[in-house]
């Protein structure tokens, strides 16, 4: 008899500790889902600054970094990836370019083709954007794979490293065909 009781008495405050607590709980989860959405708007207005900067520099790479960006989400949407490949490809389609930022406007917005000298900084732009992106790891990590090989061909002619796009992850792969598709 002094089993049952001290058991049930046991489990009356575990119970009313539990009731206590719930709401505390609740309103710390609202807490860290509001702090998350915060997080998410800021993630997402610090890619638009960086797409809008090199935008400015470059009028027809505000347009070109949307519509990358829609049709690396037309493939990933056909392929049925998961959510964080989706949001892997966002990222990195919105900000492939952000490179371009270092490039001098000379050689950014010269009419015609390219000479040597020129096609090196050019086609340095990759490396550049990872640079500009890898202080931002922590929130646009996902984005720097992207940034870096959307150059990149499937048969290591491309650059800057000149890596085959078979070694490549799924994500940078599909930001590089959306980038050629839309070029």
């Amino acid at each position: 008899e002094d089993l049952v009781r001290n058991v049930s008495v046991l489990l009356l405050a575990i119970l009313a500790t539990a009731l206590a607590l719930y709401p505390v709980i609740i309103g710390l989860n609202g807490g860290v889902l509001r702090l998350s959405a915060g997080l998410m708007r800021s993630n997402i207005e610090l890619m638009e600054v960086l797409g809008s900067a090199i935008a400015k520099r470059d009028s027809d790479t505000d347009q070109h970094n949307y519509r990358v960006c829609l049709y690396s989400i037309r493939f990933v949407e056909a392929l049925g990836l998961p959510e964080n490949e989706i949001r892997a490809v966002i990222a990195g389609a919105f900000l492939h370019d952000v490179g371009k930022i270092d490039v001098p406007c000379e050689i950014l917005n010269k009419p015609g083709g390219l000479d040597q000298h020129e096609w090196a900084v050019m086609s340095s732009h990759p490396v550049a954007g990872v640079a500009r992106v890898e202080p931002l790891r922590p929130w646009l990590g996902d984005a720097l794979q992207a940034v870096d090989g959307h150059h990149e061909c499937w048969d290591g002619s491309g650059y800057p490293r000149g890596i085959p796009a078979g070694d490549l992850p799924l994500s940078t792969r599909i930001v590089a065909l959306a980038d050629a598709v839309e070029t």
